[in-house]
């Protein structure tokens, strides 16, 4: 049996408990950090990349306008084809520029608050539905005979 007056296997010291809060905190840092360069990376990619349509799209419709004043010059149903080509081209640069500006991941922190908002709205709502309906006062009876005084005749 152990006496109450042995000492424990393992000396504690206090020098060694707060840094493994601290070793936490800076390890959630540096994730964090992490995280938030390759946000930055994706992002200026993308940014690059929208940079790159916007120019490509002015220079489809740069060529489109050339290939228009040509047409009304001289119809040519070659020139009728490529300028149906540009037309679709220009069409896809739109839907990807468009794809790419409003993206889920914009719109994921204002979705998930309003969600969040919401719902913290209706629990306060059903809160306060709920004590409020569950001792109701009553109505005054406009046609109970207790209630109405006699008015005098005239």
């Amino acid at each position: 049996m152990k006496s109450s007056q042995e000492t424990p296997q393992e000396p504690v010291s206090d020098s060694a408990q707060p840094p493994q809060p601290q070793a936490e905190a800076v390890l959630d840092f540096e994730q964090f950090l992490v995280a938030v360069e390759q946000s930055l990376q994706e992002l200026k990619s993308r940014y690059q990349q929208i940079q790159t349509d916007q120019q490509q799209q002015l220079d489809l419709q740069a060529q489109q306008r050339e290939l228009q004043q040509q047409l009304k010059q001289t119809p040519d149903p070659a020139l009728r084809q490529e300028l149906t080509k540009l037309k679709d081209q220009l069409e896809e640069l739109e839907v990807k520029l468009e794809s790419r500006l409003l993206s889920w991941l914009s719109f994921r922190e204002k979705f998930w608050q309003i969600v969040r908002f919401l719902g913290l709205g209706m629990a306060i709502g059903w809160v306060f539905a709920f004590v409020t309906l569950k001792s109701p006062k009553p109505a005054p009876d406009a046609t109970s005979p207790t209630t109405q005084s006699p008015q005098p005749h005239q």
